[in-house]
């Protein structure tokens, strides 16, 4: 743990004063400064290590402090903190404003004479710029509730600091009342745990035939448009309350410090090019869209809605928006033969069958912008005759190209029977690869030594969300996010040339600006599988469900409550809150779970598991008063009814955090350190390699793909590893503006010193934020009844399956770090199929004549694509590159690279890594050209 320096604190001394507190079992610590390691300077007093750097040696600006414990069995974990140097520079803040001190907000401006980045901290809490201008000489807070805000004297300390180091720091109190009626959090929705469930649904009033009424934060707004329906509601981003709407066809710009819902129905609107549609804005970033050309079929506007989950700004963190109208997809399923296919969209089923005399064959869908196919299933023959089935690879590379042309599709593509193989440089290669997929894979399909050879491809368009960009280059079948607002073809295939079944098993996520669905969790699944492995995901995004209905009703669902019933769960929930030591709080503001209808369930929410279990023994202690009944008007069999559903829903409540934790373990959370030790499996690693002090890049987002990518290895243990990768992918990918979970997909610099304990880290951060699932799960009847239930079997992680999970997890860890310490070491090195094979280059300064510099590696290091071949080998000049014989991946090193994995035992230095070419390569090393002799150049140095 970091506890100097702070966050929150600019140092303008002159000298960095840190202190790490470790665990009694820790030995040492590294610690570096980005790539910097500064480990010698510190000094240990116990279960402290304090250093003090020249406040010179780490210079001005915002800085990244990295620790990594040390124990006697290896490397343990890890913590980060970032931190500002600067010197103090005076006239740069102009002036600092508050305002509205006994509103629901609180507005504080400040205003700098440069261009400056601010900090504002209130009663210890990091609050975020309402417009996150980076430099600026002009910024802005919304203060709430959220931020740290409190009724009475509040701290507040500012600080700025321009691009050349100067600093300015300002602190203050003020006084807030709370309650004065003004727009703000008095006219606020009840936010709970989950944030505020928005649907842009069309709907009428008090059962009227007219749909042109939109619910937003509890307020119904009703279109006054003659003809077709337009609707804008406008709520402030800290507090969702409604501050600005419209219905009568005026446009509300989306601004700063503000969430924008737009809803319209036969009406154009100057901002989206279809009549028909629904879009959300968080500040001016457009974070979901869902529009058509076609109006709906029935009443209201059932083609073209969002729905989702608005959770507001809280301290640094902006607001979020998460679409919660996912969707299952399957290629193939069992009972499928050589010439038949049926696809799966959610509970729907597309078949083809293949014509007479075919060998093989594709299927190919297009979803549209809910998820409906386009047109038919379509199904394209291949009968093994090259000139027939090129004209037929021809049609489908037109139908793929036209869905690139379209831009706004979902597309599935099935390959199955005997496929032959695919021209690499034909129609049908280009036009995959033009979706994201990888053309040196389609062009290997006819290749499988298989009965039959499938492959599958799920694509569509994606917004990036990561603000950095990767050095991975196309092609990957798990790609790292793209620059921020970027906008490519989201690919995942599985081809089973390449060692994978073929079959993609997919969970689609809405896009924020594409008007798609776009594939979040896939494996590469068997056809014996069935959908459904998403489940739990889905359930924890669904509509919410009210605590009107708690008392299971005997047929796995819930009713309402009798009143002799509530009348009964009234004096039980007294006798709880008020009994001696009792950890229910009676202050709805002290609840665990935000808003919840009563201290009972207050109490389901982020708690331990073992005090929810007590809590439960506690309500099955009670006993039935008589006298309590007559006067409340309710009997024996009244009180049992509801003392038996409130035991049930904390001991449900408990089984979701224990399992919860149990997923929070394997990357670690703020109370237990990671059983997945990624320095020792980093330093397992660093046997097998030549040891480098260069940069690499590095993106977390990687890991979470491997997990995915090792579970078709792993069978029946799928959805347990779908669930964790796949939530923290859809923080980190799927979450627009979000918060939490931008750290497993944000791009860091690392050396091999420093990959490890970075990614611990990252991923340790994004575990803590796991917990708050849990917290969804139990703020919700029926969510918590049915997450329970799947929590407690086919996604406990418990005896051989937990065990499994584990290893699996180590596995994917391993091959990551595997890439991400290979890469300032190794590269790709390209060259046209036209080169020999053993290469032979040329050095003419050399007197040893032609050399292959690959001649100590093996073909696991090489690759043969379309068009194209790559050799594993040292990052090096290229004009020295004819000189060098020992410059491969060693063939004992790249054996174990490519060998198939064992999860009967954990990753260690001489296990396999089970990398698959050329995903492998793509995704984490660096390209780099073989040098070709160009005539007249003069050059000393080529291959043939």
């Amino acid at each position: 743990m970091i506890t100097a320096p702070s966050p929150t604190r600019v140092i303008t001394g002159n000298s960095v004063p840190v202190t790490v507190r470790t665990g009694a079992d820790v030995t040492g610590i590294n610690a570096f400064i980005g790539t910097k390691n500064i480990s010698s300077r510190f000094r240990r007093h116990g279960r402290r290590w304090t250093a003090s750097l020249p406040a010179h040696l780490v210079g001005n600006g915002t800085h990244r402090l990295l620790v990594q414990a040390l124990t006697r069995h290896g490397s343990g974990g890890s913590a980060a903190e970032t931190f500002t140097v600067g010197h103090t520079m005076r006239g740069l803040l102009k002036s600092v404003h508050t305002r509205n001190l006994d509103g629901g907000t609180v507005t504080v401006t400040a205003r700098t004479t440069a261009a400056t980045t601010a900090t504002l901290v209130v009663n210890g809490t990091a609050v975020g710029d309402v417009n996150d201008p980076g430099f600026s000489t002009a910024h802005s807070w919304q203060l709430t509730k959220l931020s740290g805000l409190r009724s009475g004297l509040n701290h507040v300390t500012l600080s700025v600091q321009e691009r050349h180091g100067g600093v300015a720091t300002k602190s203050w109190t003020f006084k807030h009342t709370i309650g004065s009626g003004r727009l703000g959090a008095d006219d606020a929705p009840a936010i709970g745990a989950q944030g505020l469930y928005v649907g842009t649904d069309l709907e009428s009033v008090d059962g009227g035939t007219t749909h042109n009424t939109m619910y937003a934060a509890g307020t119904a707004y009703t279109s006054r448009l003659t003809t077709g329906s337009a609707i804008i509601v406008q709520l402030n981003a800290a507090t969702l309350a409604p501050v600005a709407s419209s219905v009568d066809g005026t446009e509300v710009a989306p601004k700063d410090g503000t969430v924008t819902i737009a809803v319209w129905k036969d009406h154009n609107v100057s901002f989206a090019g279809q009549p028909n549609g629904s879009r959300i804005w968080i500040g001016t970033r457009e974070v979901g869209e869902n529009e058509s050309m076609a109006d709906c079929p029935g009443d209201g506007n059932c083609n073209t809605n969002l729905h989702g989950w608005l959770e507001p700004a809280a301290g640094v963190n902006p607001a979020t928006w998460t679409d919660s109208d996912m969707l299952d997809v399957q290629t193939r399923q069992h009972g499928d033969t050589a010439t038949t296919n049926t696809m799966t969209v959610g509970d729907r089923s597309y078949p083809v069958s293949l014509s007479s005399g075919a060998t093989g064959g594709f299927e190919l869908l297009t979803l549209n912008n809910v998820g409906e196919p386009t047109g038919p299933a379509a199904a394209y023959s291949l009968v093994g005759d090259t000139t027939a089935d090129a004209t037929t690879e021809s049609r489908l590379a037109t139908a793929l190209s036209d869905a690139v042309s379209d831009g706004h599709v979902t597309v599935v593509l099935q390959g199955f029977g005997k496929l032959p193989g695919i021209d690499p440089t034909g129609p049908l290669t280009k036009a995959i690869a033009s979706l994201g997929g990888n053309a040196d894979v389609v062009s290997r399909i006819g290749n499988s030594v298989l009965p039959d050879n499938t492959y599958a491809l799920v694509s569509a368009r994606y917004t990036g969300q990561s603000c950095a960009s990767s050095t991975s280059s196309g092609g990957s079948s798990s790609p790292s996010d793209p620059i921020c607002g970027n906008v490519r073809w989201l690919a995942q295939e599985s081809s089973s040339e390449r060692g994978a079944t073929g079959v993609l098993q997919s969970l689609l996520v809405r896009d924020q600006t594409q008007n798609d669905d776009v594939p979040m969790t896939t494996t590469s699944a068997s056809t014996a599988q069935v959908n459904g492995s998403d489940e739990l995901t889905q359930l924890i995004y669904q509509a919410p469900s009210s605590w009107n209905d708690w008392v299971p009703d005997g047929s796995g669902g819930l009713r309402a409550p009798t009143g002799a019933e509530q009348a009964a769960f009234d004096d039980i929930e007294s006798e709880l809150v008020n009994a001696p030591g009792s950890l229910i709080p009676a202050d709805p503001s002290t609840f665990l779970c935000p808003n919840a209808p009563d201290p009972l369930r207050g109490a389901l929410c982020n708690a331990d598991s073992i005090v929810l279990s007590s809590e439960g023994t506690n309500v099955g202690d009670l006993s039935f008063d008589a006298s309590q009944g007559a006067a409340g008007g309710y009997t024996a069999t009244d009180f049992s009814t509801v003392q038996k559903a409130i035991k049930v829903e904390f001991a449900d409540a408990a089984i979701i955090r224990s399992e919860i934790g149990d997923y929070q373990k394997l990357f670690g959370d703020a109370t237990d350190s990671a059983i997945v030790q990624a320095g020792t499996i980093s330093d397992n690693i660093l046997k097998n390699l030549p040891k480098s002090s260069a940069n690499a890049d590095a993106n977390a987002m990687n890991v979470l793909n491997e997990l995915t990518n090792i579970v078709s290895a792993v069978g029946f243990v799928a959805p347990e590893l779908r669930f964790f990768s796949g939530m923290l992918k859809l923080m980190g990918m799927f979450q627009p503006n979000s918060g939490p979970g931008t750290q497993v997909n944000s791009i860091e610099q690392v050396t091999q010193d420093t990959a490890a304990a970075t990614l611990a880290s990252e991923l340790n951060d994004a575990s803590k934020e796991f917990g708050v699932y849990g917290d969804f799960l139990a703020s919700d009847p029926v969510k918590l009844m049915q997450g329970a239930h799947l929590l407690g079997a086919e996604y406990a992680l418990s005896g051989n399956t937990e065990k499994i999970v584990e290893t699996a997890t180590e596995y994917g860890v391993n091959q990551y770090l595997w890439g991400t310490l290979m890469a300032p070491v190794y590269t790709k090195w390209t060259g046209p199929a036209s080169l020999h094979n053993p290469l032979s280059c040329v050095n003419t300064e050399w007197p040893g004549g032609n050399s292959d510099p690959f001649s100590n590696s093996d073909h696991n290091a090489y690759w043969a694509g379309a068009g194209a071949q790559s050799w594993i080998g040292l990052i090096t000049d290229p004009d020295t590159f004819g000189s060098h014989t020992l410059f491969g991946l060693p063939a004992a090193t790249a054996d174990q690279l490519a060998g198939p994995i064992n999860l009967q035992t954990s990753p260690n230095a001489t296990t396999n890594v089970g990398a698959v070419e050329p995903y492998f390569e793509n995704t984490y090393l660096t390209t780099s050209n073989i040098p070709l002799l160009k005539k007249g150049s003069g050059q000393l140095n080529w291959c043939e």
